[in-house]
């Protein structure tokens, strides 16, 4: 045994990606290890960390790593085999698993993944400090558009463009009054974005 920063379950449930010190993929029915990550490829090369995040594609044919160190490891979600080091942490495939996008600060790309190449534009979250760093993400039920949220505004983007869809901002005396943003999400549909800080919960 060793310990686990994350672990996902793919789609079928026979099989098990572990994140952590000691990245494998395991057989969910049987307990076998089917791969163990690190014998080769990025991680092998100083990728390997704490284990933040797993996940699998929709349709179980791809997974990731995200063992944060600032890089996400693409993988065959059948085999483990490695398929590609993607820049950028807290991954999240789209709901169709054909795109991976990524994190880097205030910057979301967008990766192929079935290649593990990058794709489209970048959407790059904009905000009056500089300093402020690690937006957070989501796709759209459909998988057309994105969210990032940070501090004082929410911002839509095309996918995978990255083109600027609209932007919602919370000026400086309300952020005072209920707290700065702290996450937003796509209610089922789409059609309406919930935003969340600590004093106050807002539909838009």
């Amino acid at each position: 045994s060793s310990a686990a920063g994350a672990v996902a379950v793919s789609p079928d449930g026979s099989r098990i990606l572990v994140a952590g010190h000691e990245p494998m993929l395991l057989d969910a029915r049987g307990g076998g290890v089917l791969a163990r990550m690190g014998e080769g490829g990025a991680m092998q090369l100083g990728l390997i960390g704490e284990g933040r995040g797993a996940a699998f594609s929709p349709d179980g044919s791809r997974a990731f790593l995200d063992e944060g160190t600032g890089s996400t490891v693409l993988l065959d979600g059948a085999s483990g085999k490695e398929l590609g080091s993607l820049d950028g942490g807290r991954a999240r495939f789209s709901p169709d698993g054909k795109l991976v996008a990524t994190q880097d600060k205030r910057v979301v790309r967008f990766w192929d993944a079935a290649t593990g190449k990058l794709v489209g534009g970048q959407a790059t979250h904009q905000a009056p400090d500089a300093s402020w760093e690690g937006v957070s993400f989501e796709f759209s039920p459909d998988g057309k558009a994105l969210l990032t949220c940070l501090k004082e505004s929410i911002q839509l983007w095309e996918v995978p463009s990255g083109k600027p869809l609209g932007k919602i901002a919370y000026d400086s005396e309300t952020r005072m009054a209920i707290g700065p943003l702290e996450e937003a999400h796509f209610l089922p549909g789409g059609n309406a974005i919930l935003s969340v800080t600590w004093a106050r919960a807002a539909l838009f």
